[in-house]
């Protein structure tokens, strides 16, 4: 009786190969296509996260101001040359690669505020911060801010209007917010 060695494999049973190249290529795609989708949720979630940050950053800005404004006759601090400004009107940048260094020595004795680390497209020197106070030295006294906030991600404010990504909120505060303004009604409140 011939014995058949235990290598050889009857034609009805399948030697097992692996994998095919089909099959690999399959995996591989689906892999891909999970990697893309929690790379996108992942870089959604650090905007929404930077914007949290800028927000706390504002809100410890507005503490500096107050701190500043008790101790200086009840005025915010100007944009222009500190203490004798003659115009409180202009705008200036407080984070960002052309943040005003005026602005900053007078604010960083209450607060320094972080750098920016992320630049947007449009306007990158601008950075996401953006302060103004409101009138001149004479009339109206700098009774008011503008303080205005770039957003990374969609947000609803709480009016329920739309601040699209990339685009500016503003924060009114003071006895004449309207001063401060950027034309008024050309930003939506941040809140």
């Amino acid at each position: 009786m011939y014995n058949k060695p235990k290598y050889m494999f009857s034609p009805t049973q399948k030697r097992s190969r692996g994998f095919t190249l089909i099959e690999l290529m399959v995996v591989i795609t689906i892999i891909g296509l999970l990697a893309s989708a929690v790379l996108a949720g992942l870089a959604s979630a650090r905007s929404k996260a930077r914007d949290a940050q800028r927000i706390q950053a504002v809100k410890e800005l507005q503490k500096a101001l107050e701190l500043y404004r008790n101790g200086n006759g009840g005025n915010y601090p100007c944009s222009t040359a500190m203490p004798a400004c003659t115009s409180g009107g202009n705008q200036v940048n407080v984070n960002g690669s052309a943040s005003s260094t005026i602005f900053n020595a007078v604010i960083n004795t209450y607060l320094t505020l972080p750098q920016e680390v992320f630049t947007f497209s449009s306007n990158p020197t601008w950075g996401s911060i953006v302060y103004r106070t409101g009138g001149t030295t004479a009339s109206p006294v700098r009774h008011s801010y503008t303080i205005m906030v770039r957003r990374e991600a969609d947000m609803v404010n709480g009016s329920g209007t739309n601040i699209p990504a990339g685009t500016f909120c503003g924060i009114r505060v003071g006895t004449s917010p309207n001063t401060a303004d950027w034309p008024v009604g050309t930003y939506p409140d941040c809140f």
